[in-house]
């Protein structure tokens, strides 16, 4: 009797310890999944300022919410925090809410950069910061991320 209260002791032990660990494990799988997400969020951002001016916009200083052209057309629009919207497996701006809200949302700042290289070339050298901040439910903070890059507006 003994030896069974010993073995069923030793199965408990080695059962529980890491049933105790899901959910931390649980907690950590969602919150990469954000953090993912919200990188690839921030880099579009990059990416879609980058094509406007390569596509020969005039890029203006200020914040702006990215259209990341789900449609075709990439764009940058003035308005408030930005929120981001999930339709299927696209992520969309406010612009156009046909999906569900997210935890998301995303501005980008353009501001001038004054160096003499850019003096130099004739160019205006802009400074480009696209920041996602999303909220986590439960115990942990609110997060952010921002992705810098520079493009010479000519």
């Amino acid at each position: 009797m003994v030896e069974a209260l010993v073995a069923i002791t030793i199965l408990l032990i080695a059962v529980i310890g890491p049933l105790s660990l899901l959910p931390t494990a649980l907690r950590d799988s969602v919150y990469l999944k954000n953090e993912i997400t919200a990188n690839y969020l921030a880099q579009e951002g990059l990416e879609v300022v980058i094509y406007l001016n390569d596509s020969g916009e005039t890029l203006n200083p200020g914040d702006y919410c990215v259209d990341a052209g789900q449609d075709g057309r990439a764009a940058l629009y003035s308005g408030g925090d930005c929120p981001i919207y999930l339709s299927g497996d696209i992520y969309m701006s406010a612009r156009s809410p046909e999906g569900t809200p997210t935890i998301f949302s995303r501005v980008v700042t353009i501001s001038p950069v004054t160096n003499s290289t850019a003096g130099d070339y004739g160019a205006k050298e802009l400074k480009v910061v696209s920041k996602v901040i999303w909220k986590n439910r439960g115990f942990l903070n609110d997060k952010n991320i921002s992705y810098t890059t520079y493009v010479f507006n000519y």
